[in-house]
């Protein structure tokens, strides 16, 4: 009898010490404006977008947010945020720097615009946006994942920056595009899926100049039947003469060269 009670005693205190370590370990969250938030760094003080309970359809996303007078920043939106809500619009701000798996699955918006801040993009991120028609993704985004734009049917243009070292499988059934403006430098191979099969004869590859050669070198970027250069504007051959005059001409910034003017944008000034 004396054993059994001594076994009931340990057994209880492993199991409320159980309770209190699961307890710990759960995670902190809160919600603010319809939106649930969940601490990522209580240190840091840095919070991801987990979940919503708004009934619209448009979203502005914020860059910090402030619960029992405690302020965090939010660096991102966690993984299915806002999966099949069906959402029209989001505003993505500054200071988020990776959009989860499935964050936006199944939204109905026809257009999304990116911050500087952003760094990855997840798994099926925003797979099934079929109304998605024009894509620029953000200089310092370094990594698309897996099947991030599946079946994006309506994506026609995408605008690739050159700060992305991991692209495979990222535009699986996206079968609508017909023009890729990739801006790297060093094209890395990529796999046959990352676009779709009919792509490759379709669209139109726009390259860095004096790239050509090397993405036509590359797994699977050779399969591309069109390849261009895109044409360094004027205003980069300007300002890498030694000779280029600057100054500012009513209230404008005006370069001199070789006895002729251009304005900012490259064009000669008659």
């Amino acid at each position: 009898m004396f054993m059994k009670k001594i076994f009931k005693y340990f057994f209880a205190v492993l199991c409320c010490a159980s309770a209190m370590t699961a307890k710990a370990q759960d995670p902190v969250t809160f919600v603010e404006d319809g939106i649930k938030y969940e601490v990522t760094d209580a240190i840091g003080l840095t919070v991801k977008i987990v979940d919503n309970f708004y009934a619209q359809k448009d979203y502005e996303l914020v860059s910090q947010v402030t619960h029992d007078e405690v302020t965090y920043k939010v660096t991102e939106v966690g993984d299915y945020a806002f999966a099949s809500c069906w959402i029209t619009g989001v505003t993505i701000p500054e200071g988020i720097e990776r959009i989860g798996q499935q964050a936006f699955y199944n939204s109905s918006f026809t257009a999304v615009s990116l911050p500087s801040t952003i760094k990855s993009i997840g798994i099926h991120a925003f797979s099934n946006c079929t109304q998605l028609v024009n894509l620029t993704l953000n200089e310092g985004l370094q990594s698309i994942e897996d099947n991030a734009f599946y079946n994006c049917s309506a994506l026609a243009t995408i605008t690739i920056p050159s700060t992305v070292t991991t692209l495979d499988n990222a535009f699986i059934r996206c079968s609508a595009i017909t023009k890729i403006i990739s801006k790297i430098q060093v094209p890395s191979a990529i796999t046959y899926d990352t676009f779709y099969p009919t792509v490759y004869s379709s669209a139109t590859l726009e390259v860095p100049a004096g790239t050509k050669n090397a993405y036509s070198e590359v797994d699977c970027w050779r399969r591309f039947e069109t390849i261009v250069e895109s044409k360094a504007t004027q205003m980069e051959n300007i300002v890498v003469e030694r000779n280029a005059v600057k100054r500012i001409v009513n209230g404008q910034l005006v370069i001199e060269r070789d006895g002729r003017v251009f304005n900012a944008s490259g064009a000669e000034v008659k």
